[in-house]
């Protein structure tokens, strides 16, 4: 890891620590409703970069991390058989836990 990565790992963990739980759900849920507001394809990508912060932030504490990593590591698998439209086959449908 460089030495930013490095700087920016601790800072956003600190900040984790600092939003607790509650903070960091609530601030993907205002990144997602401004999105929603003005949706373009350049805005959708500025959105996953700001995800990626809070999905780093995550990392303060083992269960949301565990929650964001569950999420990550569907992704993975979801991305690789989407369509160009960003939707899945019909047979399958995206898991959101309850």
């Amino acid at each position: 890891m460089s030495m930013q990565g490095l700087k920016d790992y601790k800072e956003l963990k600190a900040q984790g620590l600092r939003l607790g739980r509650a903070g960091l759900a609530e601030r993907v849920l205002v990144l997602v409703d401004e999105f929603n507001e003005n949706r373009t394809y350049k805005n959708a990508i500025a959105l996953a970069g700001k995800l990626r912060a809070v999905a780093a932030a995550c990392k303060y504490d083992s269960y949301w991390d565990e929650k964001m990593s569950s999420g990550f590591e569907r992704e993975k698998n979801d991305i690789s058989i989407c369509d160009i439209t960003g939707k899945l086959p019909e047979a399958r449908k995206s898991w959101w836990p309850t």
